[in-house]
């Protein structure tokens, strides 16, 4: 399984999904190969923020694809806060969005 982390320094989950520039993309193990038990970081991707940096901004959906287009093929995603509408798009689209702040060791 596929999952993005909103990281800043690749070490925690430490950004709001609107404010990402980045996600780092890991796969987690499924005990089928010799990873087994182990997360390996495939690659890192960078994104136009989804935010626009003014508060309580409109949804903006051009934007949002961006940034959904970089993440498409996870199941979820790990973010210190992300807003409701962009949690329910990714729901919709079948992201689960996981609400996380802390080391990335600590993931399992």
């Amino acid at each position: 399984m596929k999952i993005a982390l909103a990281s800043s320094d690749g070490k925690r989950v430490d950004m709001h999904f609107g404010k990402a520039d980045q996600f780092l993309i890991y796969e987690l193990p499924c005990c089928c190969s010799e990873s087994c038990g182990k997360k390996v970081l495939i690659e890192t991707r960078a994104v136009e923020p989804f935010s626009d940096n003014v508060k309580n901004h409109d949804f903006n959906q051009s934007r949002f694809d961006k940034v959904y287009e970089a993440i498409k093929d996870c199941e979820k995603v790990f973010v210190v806060q992300i807003g409701e509408m962009p949690k329910a798009k990714l729901e919709e689209k079948g992201i689960d969005t996981v609400i996380y702040s802390g080391s990335i060791a600590g993931i399992v």
